[in-house]
């Protein structure tokens, strides 16, 4: 943004095209960190999304294994082992 500010300091018409110069790369600054944001997101959704059918079919295809897994998860988040089992069998029985 300063770059484009000095740069156009030096032409000789005046002020008015600096101002106008730096309002034009201040909104092409903010375009394209909307575009990055915009774009990051939509790319950690989509590896979600993929994770979530990845594991669909593993509890699918292994349904014992993938209990045994989510309880195990729920155990490094610092449940008790009876109650991580618990949470792990539930979508089971109710979902």
């Amino acid at each position: 943004m300063f770059g484009i500010v000095a740069g156009v300091s030096g032409y000789e018409h005046g002020g008015r095209i600096v101002l106008v110069s730096g309002l034009a790369g201040m909104l092409a600054s903010a375009l394209s960190m909307g575009a990055g944001a915009y774009l990051s997101a939509k790319a950690e959704h989509e590896v979600y999304q993929v994770e979530i059918a990845r594991m669909r079919r593993r509890v699918a295809a292994e349904p014992d294994r993938g209990v045994a897994d989510l309880a195990q998860a729920h155990v490094e988040h610092g449940f008790r082992a009876e109650d991580a089992s618990w949470l792990a069998r539930r979508p089971r029985e109710d979902p």
